[in-house]
């Protein structure tokens, strides 16, 4: 009997700690998310530069460090030149929006006046009002200190977003080598060949994937441009 209890006991404090360790796995993952997209993202976009980077060494004589910085700096001469066309032309479109949408919103309030019941008309007008609030600059408020923080913490988790991304892809690039090696000594010797082809086989198709969706979105950006020209 006593050995039969005992039994039981171990299993019970064998599931108690089984269910404590997924539990403390699923919230040490909720609490790094952030952290994992970052490095997920990081991931892709190393696989897409790759062949890149491996083309322009192969016709310049800069380093692998150095190469992905000059592909860096095009980068980002590149987005700071898209930006500079859009941004007057978007912020111009933005003022001339309250102008517009002014009328629409109100031809939509006296059409939510008229819907029964009374409660669902309720609704319709708060939501009227705060589509109305978002989207129709009124260029008197002034924007209350909380919002203004907000914006400034969302803007700096913005940038250190983009910062971490970048490292994260440059240390990818010039330590992938060594820490694939690293990461195949874990494994049985055997089971090394097997597992860097299935690493470079992930690799390659995940930087195909990206390369095409690039290609899709550049070719849609520049048929769209064209069009609304």
């Amino acid at each position: 009997m006593r050995a039969e209890a005992w039994r039981w006991f171990v299993r019970g404090v064998g599931l108690a700690f089984g269910i404590a360790l997924a539990v403390g796995v699923v919230y040490a993952l909720l609490i790094s998310a952030k952290v994992a997209v970052l490095l997920f993202v990081a991931l892709l976009l190393a696989a897409g530069l790759e062949p890149l980077i491996d083309r322009v060494r192969t016709h310049t004589p800069l380093g692998r460090g150095a190469t992905l910085l000059l592909v860096y700096a095009i980068f980002f001469v590149a987005v700071v030149g898209l930006l500079l066309l859009v941004i007057p032309s978007a912020i111009g479109q933005f003022n001339d929006l309250g102008p517009r949408l002014t009328p629409l919103l109100d031809g939509a309030r006296e059409w939510a006046r008229t819907i029964e019941p009374r409660a669902l008309s309720g609704g319709l007008l708060g939501l009227i009002d705060t589509f109305g609030e978002v989207l129709v600059p009124s260029g008197t408020e002034v924007p209350e200190p909380d919002t203004l923080i907000a914006l400034g913490v969302t803007f700096a988790e913005a940038v250190i977003s983009v910062i971490s991304v970048l490292a994260l892809v440059y240390f990818w690039l010039t330590e992938r080598a060594r820490m694939q090696r690293f990461a195949l000594n874990l494994l049985p010797a055997d089971r090394r060949a097997g597992a860097r082809e299935a690493w470079n086989e992930i690799e390659l198709r995940l930087g195909s994937w990206i390369r095409g969706q690039l290609i899709i979105m550049g070719s849609v950006g520049v048929a769209t441009t064209v069009a609304y020209f």
